[in-house]
Order: C-alpha cells, then structure tokens, then sequence
C-alpha cells in the first residue's frame, strides 16, 4: 500500500472532522504521476467528507484538475471548453 492510501486509511480510521463536509468536487485528468487513480482520490475525498461528480454543475464547489486538462480547456468533463481568462 503506497504511503498516500495509508495516509487515507489512517484518516478514515480517526474520528477526525469532516474537513471536506458540504463539498462537492469534481476531478478531471489522470492523476497517476502524483500515485494516485481518479477512484482513489475519490474515496479520499468522500474519505474526508465530500462527494465528487463527474460533470461540473451549478452544485460543484471545487474543481481539481491536471495542468494539462486546464491547459486543453477541458476541465471537469463540461459541455463546452472554458474561455481563456475564465
């Protein structure tokens, strides 16, 4: 198990707060050069409170994405490219 799941695990297994409570993000891009799959950062997120979705909608709050899909204009699987500067 890689240190970033044990981390998540360790998370899970406190009774912590809910950091990411009333959140709802949605990740766009592969994150594999950072150790991690768009499956396990979604249960790290709803590890920690949040929910995630695969579209941005007028309910997203965060949006977290690789450099390369911000770069594309491609970011949280929307219709419509972003418009520089947006």
């Amino acid at each position: 198990m890689s240190t970033r799941r044990r981390a998540a695990a360790a998370v899970a297994a406190d009774s912590a707060p809910q950091p990411l409570d009333g959140y709802k993000i949605v990740l766009s891009g592969k994150f594999s050069h950072l150790g991690h799959t768009q499956g396990s950062l979604e249960k790290l997120v709803r590890t920690l409170g949040g929910s995630t979705s695969s579209s941005v909608t007028s309910a997203t709050t965060h949006v977290v994405c690789t450099e390369f899909d911000y770069n594309s204009g491609y970011v949280g699987a929307t219709s419509t490219p972003r418009q520089a500067g947006s």
